[in-house]
């Protein structure tokens, strides 16, 4: 019975994060433009970028070695990513259902240049969903940990490896590079979109610090390797 409680709990999971993903392409391509704006601007703004920051903490936190291994000790090895991905998912799914819009658009495209604006979009889209599949989506969202053998340290499936071609040669965070072209690309830009987007890329910009720290300390020698052969982090031939 406990492993049918932890498989429905892994799956409901999985099933959640791919739902937050969804909602957050529908919010931010398309529904963001619509929401009136508030007319407390200085609230409105102090709201978001909490509401941000509370995500991006949680996502912080629980992305810490140490903080993964004592969830692997305290409750399960298989189902930390699960716990993770449930307040992930519903932390970033509260972040794009509370965001506040802000002011007017301050620029608004038609025609051919807003084709080309959402056309990028979308392409940014398909390539964070491309670098993700690359890593196993099912992995991400928590359920192949079930099944699959795990490591001494119990926190990781034992497939784990370093990506070398693929989104993973173009830079070393491709789903970073694709929230980007997400994010900066709107057709409509509004001061919502812009906070959103300026919120989300300093997070980005200072976890994927922590980020390589931790693979440094996990891969050893091989991913200063992989950094000397993919030299831009994020955007390619700039950072």
């Amino acid at each position: 019975m406990a492993s049918v409680i932890a498989r429905a709990f892994s799956v409901a999971g999985g099933l959640l994060f791919a739902a937050s993903i969804v909602g957050f392409f529908w919010f931010y391509l398309f529904n963001l433009e619509t929401r009136p704006a508030q007319a407390e601007l200085g609230r409105a703004f102090t709201w978001n970028v909490t509401l941000f920051s509370i995500f991006a903490l949680h996502h912080s936190i629980f992305a810490r070695t140490r903080v993964r291994s004592w969830m692997a000790r305290n409750v399960s090895p298989r189902l930390e990513r699960s716990i993770y991905v449930w307040i992930a998912s519903l932390t970033f799914g509260a972040v794009c259902v509370f965001w506040q819009p802000i002011g007017d658009p301050l620029w608004v495209t038609d025609g051919s240049a807003r084709l080309a604006l959402r056309t990028v979009q979308l392409a940014g889209v398909a390539f964070t969903l491309w670098a993700a599949g690359a890593l196993d989506g099912l992995s991400l969202a928590g359920i192949r940990q079930l099944d699959a053998p795990l490591p001494p340290s119990g926190i990781e499936p034992s497939s784990t490896a370093l990506r070398y071609t693929g989104p993973y040669g173009v830079v070393r965070h491709p789903i970073y590079l694709g929230w980007l072209l997400i994010v900066w690309l709107a057709p409509t830009m509004t001061p919502s979109h812009l906070l959103f987007a300026a919120v989300s890329t300093a997070y980005l910009i200072v976890a994927t610090f922590y980020e390589e720290r931790s693979l440094h300390e996990i891969f050893g020698p091989a991913y200063a390797d992989y950094a000397r052969k993919v030299r831009r982090k994020m955007i390619p031939g700039i950072y």
